[in-house]
């Protein structure tokens, strides 16, 4: 798959996931509190309407949105690779193994959250369905690309869906 269309299809996810944040999510969600600053979220009645005319299933309020995130960072892992001790790791699974490092934090009580399986059984399918995506790219070493900044704000960004 070209670049682009990789580019192309991690931003939709993401934004799909933001999307679900911002209209189904709790208003104490960092990123909704993010937002209330900006005055985007000003009319918190404007959600109840919202709810109640476009009800989705509990798992794509909750569970999809890590999925999808999972999925733009497979797709941005597939071609990386760090070097450490003359070995070359690579970094397509770290997604998936952050998404369940996420639920097990959240089992121990560690941060806010409950631990879900539905997430671990969505991460796994996003996951599975990016490693599907054909990529003819080259290998790059992580630290010298910008794709491994790239994954690094996406793994940031989960840190605003904590509540």
């Amino acid at each position: 798959m070209k670049i682009l269309w990789r580019y192309i299809l991690i931003t939709a996810a993401m934004l799909l996931g933001l999307y679900l944040y911002f209209m189904y999510h709790s208003q104490d969600t960092i990123v909704n509190v993010l937002l209330a600053k900006l005055g985007v979220r000003e009319f918190p009645f404007l959600m109840n309407i919202w709810h109640k005319h476009y009800a989705i299933p509990q798992w794509c309020m909750y569970s999809l949105p890590e999925g999808l995130w999972v999925f733009s960072a497979t797709l941005l892992s597939i071609r990386l690779q760090f070097p450490i001790w003359g070995k070359r790791i690579q970094l397509q699974y770290l997604p998936f193994l952050f998404a369940i490092l996420v639920e097990l934090i959240q089992v121990l009580g560690i941060t806010n959250g409950q631990f879900d399986w539905m997430d671990i059984f969505v991460s796994f399918i996003f996951s599975g369905l990016a490693l599907l995506i054909p990529s003819k790219e080259q290998k790059k070493n992580a630290i010298e690309s910008r794709e491994f900044w790239l994954l690094v704000l996406i793994y940031a960004l989960v840190y605003l869906s904590d509540v």
